[in-house]
């Protein structure tokens, strides 16, 4: 039980984390850019060249550092992931097992794809049919475990809203590409957003599997 808990308990906790850090990356880089730019207006206008070339390389390394920041703590809860699903396999029904084990490959997968993304941008199309099946994998993983009699009726629930969250965010994207009504794909995105995240919080609230 307490193991149990404990690898759902992390589960929950990387995905809360590092969902955080995106956020809290993405509002401190918007901030950074708009000081800077400020910043620099405010010198060249009083005509301190010097002072705004100082101020756009003070905002470009502020820019750095919180890029570097939430970077490392991505990874942190990334390998977190990894490893907890890893122990929930040990901890799920004979039946399950295959499904959990195709979480931690989906993920390790789109991995390899972030991978392609970030230092092989020429290969783009090979980072986006490695996404694809990642998606797929982690698509079908999810719906065996939702419909499981072997897996925690809670657990099991949490699964769903995470295969809801994963199809909203598709028609998400979607939507955001339709000139004039791309805010409502970003609202749809944000919604698959939470979802996402209380989907795995409905899983660490649940209990053990009965063996």
């Amino acid at each position: 039980m307490n193991s149990w808990k404990e690898a759902t308990g992390w589960l929950y906790k990387s995905v809360l984390i590092s969902a955080l850090a995106g956020i809290i990356g993405a509002v401190a880089a918007v901030f950074s850019v708009f000081n800077t730019v400020s910043n620099a207006a405010g010198a060249a206008a009083k005509g301190h060249g010097g002072d705004a070339l100082q101020a756009v390389s003070d905002g470009a390394n502020t820019l750095d550092t919180i890029t570097l920041i939430t970077g490392i703590v991505s990874i942190a809860c990334t390998v977190i992931f990894l490893v907890y699903i890893t122990k929930l396999i040990d901890l799920v029904n004979a039946a399950d097992k295959d499904a959990v084990s195709k979480i931690r490959l989906a993920n390790v997968i789109a991995i390899v794809g972030s991978i392609f993304v970030a230092f092989v941008p020429s290969l783009g199309i090979v980072a986006f049919i490695i996404n694809v099946v990642a998606w797929v994998i982690l698509f079908m993983a999810y719906g065996s475990l939702k419909n499981s009699s072997t897996f925690p009726a809670e657990a099991a629930k949490g699964m769903g809203r995470l295969r809801t969250a994963m199809i909203l965010s598709i028609i998400g994207a979607l939507i955001a590409l339709i000139p004039f009504i791309g805010f409502i794909g970003g609202l749809v995105s944000l919604f698959a957003f939470i979802w996402n995240i209380l989907g795995w919080k409905r899983v660490a609230n649940s209990d053990a599997p009965a063996c």
